[in-house]
């Protein structure tokens, strides 16, 4: 049995005040009864432990169900967690949901946007294959006050335009907070190769 590895985490901070916050997001793979060795009945409880151990502030996962998410909720049970599936934007399909330590944060706002031209409803955006969402948060530090945006997402696995396309999306969305020096994160499974990502995010 093994844990399926990290997906790419990108920070962008836009603040003078300095807090530490200790960030994890990791691609948990929908529950595939094929998966052999990997079957999520078999490393469910290795990664609800490892997350647990670590205690991070903030954990983004892609590709969860919402019978996933719910049992890693029952394991963490200090953390809260917001989200929506990407078919309906309820409870069908996979989520690329949000949890947040409500000992440290606790939520001010959040929203699903689909990685389209119609990011307000479900959607396939461009040349991907599959609809692909971000969960939008904002979160407040409860030591000092300060407001936190963290977007968590999955990018298609297909679509090199929608990918493109999504990153262009996700800059415009964090404009208004970047601009007024709010602290942001972003993370998720970004689907792209070491010599892709770059190129995302400075078109």
């Amino acid at each position: 049995m093994r844990l399926l590895p990290f997906s790419l985490l990108l920070l962008i901070f836009a603040s003078c005040q300095r807090h530490t916050y200790t960030i994890m997001t990791w691609n948990i793979r929908f529950d595939n009864p094929n998966d052999g060795p990997d079957r999520w009945d078999i490393r469910k409880a290795a990664l609800a432990a490892h997350v647990a151990q670590e205690r991070p502030a903030v954990i983004g996962l892609q590709e969860a169900l919402l019978h996933q998410i719910e049992y890693l909720a029952q394991q963490w049970p200090a953390y809260r967690w917001v989200g929506a599936g990407r078919d309906d934007g309820g409870t069908k399909g996979e989520f690329s949901p949000l949890f947040y330590d409500s000992t440290q944060l606790s939520l001010l706002a959040c929203r699903t946007i689909w990685l389209s031209p119609t990011p307000e409803r479900p959607s396939v955006g461009w040349d991907a294959a599959l609809p692909r969402v971000a969960t939008v948060t904002t979160l407040k530090d409860r030591r000092s006050n300060d407001s936190l945006w963290v977007i968590n997402t999955h990018f298609d696995h297909i679509g090199a335009n929608a990918r493109l396309h999504a990153a262009e999306l996700i800059f415009a969305t964090l404009a208004t907070p970047l601009k007024a020096g709010k602290k942001v994160i972003f993370m998720g499974d970004l689907n792209a190769q070491p010599d892709e990502a770059p190129v995302l995010f400075l078109q």
